[in-house]
């Protein structure tokens, strides 16, 4: 995937920029799912709840910085 970030004046990411050829196939891919539901599935399987809270924890580790969920819903 060609990503390229976008970064403020401190040098801070701030967004990404994917080719709209590789978003199609995201928001298509991500259309699939029922977010309602599967939420609900996440949320009932305590071993893959665990999982997104490492993957959390490790990306904030690589980033140097606590990442904040703030809302679940819709992104698209």
């Amino acid at each position: 995937m060609n990503i390229q970030y976008v970064v403020d004046n401190e040098g801070k990411p701030v967004a990404v920029q994917i080719p709209i050829a590789q978003w199609e196939a995201i928001k298509a891919e991500l259309e699939t799912y029922d977010s309602a539901g599967e939420t609900m599935e996440i949320m009932a399987d305590a071993e893959f709840l665990e999982s997104i809270v490492r993957g959390r924890e490790q990306a904030s580790q690589r980033l140097g910085r606590r990442i904040e969920v703030k809302r679940l819903g819709t992104l698209f």
